[in-house]
């Protein structure tokens, strides 16, 4: 089975890590599915990233990985504000 992602089940799944794309990430990891993402796609989720990162700047590098980074940044974002 070729997966084709939007934009918010990305966010879901590589941001949030959440529990509604589990079984999305399960078929994968098994090797029951596969996502297809095109250059384009690629290029959307790094402006995506890129943005976020700028959007807040706590968010650098975790091992490497700028989607956590941003995780990482939202997370101390979130904890500033709302306590």
């Amino acid at each position: 089975m070729i997966l084709v992602l939007d934009t918010n089940v990305w966010l879901d799944w590589l941001l949030f890590d959440d529990p509604s794309v589990a079984a999305l990430k399960a078929a994968v990891a098994e090797g029951r599915a596969e996502v297809f993402i095109d250059a384009a796609g690629e290029a959307g989720l790094a402006l995506l990233t890129e943005r976020l990162a700028a959007a807040f700047p706590l968010a650098r590098a975790v091992h490497g990985d700028r989607l956590a980074s941003v995780a990482t940044g939202l997370g101390v974002y979130a904890a500033r504000r709302f306590g």
